[in-house]
């Protein structure tokens, strides 16, 4: 091999490595598209903010339990114990859906009185629904 490709080969290989440092180094600054409050029985339980994908327990001391999907815009309720499964029906609530869903910013489990918000940080959102 001669020089030329040796100095060739380990210009690209820098290059590389200057770039994967500098996307990362942007993901790791990344602000949130928004955050998602979780309520149960009408009383704030938790919020989350939207950087990465990734699963949340909602669980409680009655055995009733929900699994919510967080991504990088927005999330959707994945598993629940309830009975009529209606708050997985209810789909993805996203930065660019939200306006145009019955339910807006949230999604409702009516029977384990689990209420889940999509708070934008960066909009404002559709006008506030009534609580359950």
């Amino acid at each position: 091999m001669s020089k030329k490709n040796i100095f060739l080969i380990l210009g690209v290989v820098i290059i590389a490595c200057i770039l994967i440092i500098v996307s990362q180094t942007t993901l790791l600054g990344k602000a949130p598209n928004g955050l998602v409050r979780i309520y149960i029985s009408g009383q704030l339980h938790s919020q989350e903010e939207l950087l990465m994908e990734r699963d949340v327990a909602i669980s409680q001391p009655d055995g009733k339990t929900n699994i919510l999907h967080l991504m990088e815009n927005g999330f959707y309720m994945k598993e629940s114990t309830c009975i009529t499964q209606q708050c997985i029906q209810q789909g993805q609530v996203t930065v660019d859906n939200y306006d145009k869903r019955a339910l807006g910013t949230r999604v409702i489990c009516a029977h384990n009185e689990v209420q889940v918000e999509l708070v934008l940080t960066d909009r404002t959102p559709s006008p506030d629904l009534p609580d359950i």
